[in-house]
């Protein structure tokens, strides 16, 4: 058992020095690549934003609240808006209100990718509306920020996607690969849309290259020791836990006595 123990401790070492010497004599693989710059923001663009920011396509905790005809008239707004998207795509209504579109791809040998948004917001909490300085779907313009429930969380990237197909679509583009788009209706009270999506992209066999979500904000000084922009990839979607904590006092206090003598 010594010897074993021995090889396995040796072995051991012998890893973590190769890891080292691997780590700085190696070159990085990581490709260099330039950013991009920024596309210019059209005023109808805008426009388009924060008309969808008026529909308050709210999730609230008690379902009995929520509002079809906010969810109804936002798809009718997409259809408007947005109609050669619609038309050169097919889409499908999951769960009810959730939107799949399916834009495919040259090469139906390529993996696809899911890029996701949610149409929902979160509620105003009841009894600070008269806290608002502006309305909070309005979509006002104000000391340069465009205010309103959606304009981070998450109308924002949702909109952006669909300006965005909807310029290349104009211009015939046509992606190598598929790619789907997943707008549920419910990610602020569980994401039943999605997980309905899933579901069903998983029962047609379908395996993505890559599902990408929305994300945390770019921070700065939020890290000790990191002074540059940091980005939050999220890996997991968020979920809750509930506990019971049960203290038995007598045991305890026995305890502690043990402790003390």
């Amino acid at each position: 058992m010594k010897k074993l123990f021995l090889y396995l401790v040796m072995g051991l070492i012998l890893l973590v020095c190769v890891l080292v010497i691997n780590t700085y004599t190696k070159p990085s693989k990581q490709m260099k690549v330039e950013a991009a710059p920024a596309p210019e923001i059209t005023p109808a663009a805008l426009q388009h934003f924060k008309e969808a920011l008026a529909f308050k396509t709210i999730s609230y905790g008690d379902g009995t609240h929520f509002d079809t005809a906010q969810f109804l008239g936002f798809r009718k707004f997409l259809e408007a808006t947005y109609p050669t998207f619609h038309a050169k795509l097919e889409r499908e209504i999951v769960a009810g209100y959730t939107l799949l579109f399916t834009w495919k791809g040259k090469n139906p040998k390529l993996e696809p990718i899911v890029l996701m948004a949610h149409q929902d917001v979160v509620p105003i909490e009841e009894g600070t509306e008269s806290i608002w300085t502006v309305n909070p779907f309005a979509g006002e313009i104000k000391d340069n920020f465009i205010w309103g429930r959606g304009t981070t969380d998450d109308k924002i990237n949702l909109i952006s996607m669909l300006e965005a197909a909807e310029k290349l679509l104009l211009n015939n583009f046509q992606p190598e690969q598929t790619i789907y788009f997943s707008f549920g209706h419910d990610e602020e009270v569980g994401g039943k849309g999605a997980i309905a999506v899933a579901k069903l992209l998983r029962d047609r066999g379908v395996k993505a290259e890559f599902v990408m979500d929305e994300g945390g904000i770019i921070t700065t000084n939020q890290i000790p020791g990191i002074a540059k922009p940091v980005a939050l990839l999220g890996t997991s979607e968020k979920g809750f836990l509930s506990t019971v904590l049960a203290v038995d006092i007598a045991r305890c206090q026995r305890l502690r006595h043990q402790l003390i003598f």
